[in-house]
């Protein structure tokens, strides 16, 4: 990622409403796998640490990422175990993590393939994964390339790569369902009113009660996206389970 994208996310990830429901979507989901109280968790892509600030609390989190900065970000807030790395060569033993979060990484990979297996080599049989990744291929624009995204996926697509690691998807569905059709009319919009070549994001500072109010939207849907299939929304959210004796 670039580095004024990571001065953006540090810059908004506590209060823009995106980061703040994925953040509560995956300890839902957390939760509701039955990920233990104090267990070991890898936040593998952690960017600049608004997951670890949400899920310290109750579990050890231990973050990577390839850029310095977002770990440098992340030790600002109290990290502890921050590594700098390619989540393809974890600096870690196997087997050692009750779970495994990655949000919004896998994109960003040439071939996600390698980093799928490399979780999964990482995670205790019996631990899970919790992946988010961009969904709907027709739903491409500037935002994607901005951020240097390789693809967006569909859910064959998710759900063939855990798969194809050694996971046992558990819960695959689509969130930010209820936003689609705003986001692809701002998205819209935004092609037909360009004025720049550059490449824009669509993440920036908002009104506060724009922003509260695609929070609350926002909120309903991970609720949703936990326990009930959502027709299709702007992300995936996939559970992927490491069975006891599991070997890529």
């Amino acid at each position: 990622m670039r580095i004024e994208e990571i001065e953006r996310m540090a810059r908004l990830e506590d209060t823009y409403w995106w980061f703040r429901t994925r953040r509560r979507l995956v300890r839902w989901l957390l939760e509701r796998f039955h990920v233990p109280e104090g267990g070991l968790v890898l936040d593998a892509g952690c960017g600049t640490g608004g997951t670890y600030a949400a899920l310290r609390d109750r579990w050890q989190v231990v973050g990577c990422d390839l850029v310095p900065l977002a770990i440098d970000h992340c030790r600002r807030r109290g990290m502890q175990l921050g590594v700098v790395g390619d989540i393809t060569a974890l600096p870690v033993r196997s087997q050692v993590f009750d779970a495994v979060v990655t949000c919004d990484v896998f994109e960003h990979l040439d071939k996600a393939e390698p980093a799928a297996e490399a979780l999964f080599d990482a995670t205790k049989p019996g631990g899970i994964i919790v992946v988010t990744v961009p969904a709907l291929p027709w739903l491409w624009s500037e935002h994607d390339e901005a951020l240097d995204h390789r693809r967006r996926y569909t859910r064959q697509g998710l759900q063939a790569l855990l798969i194809g690691a050694g996971w046992r998807v558990e819960l695959l569905n689509y969130a930010v369902s209820l936003l689609l059709p705003p986001i692809v009319a701002f998205r819209t919009w935004r092609r037909l009113v360009k004025r720049s070549a550059e490449k824009r994001v669509d993440v920036f500072e908002l009104p506060r009660a724009i922003d509260a109010l695609l929070g609350a939207i926002s909120w309903l849907d991970a609720w949703l996206a936990v326990r009930v299939p959502l027709p299709p929304g702007a992300s995936l959210v996939a559970v992927g389970r490491r069975m006891e004796g599991g070997s890529v």
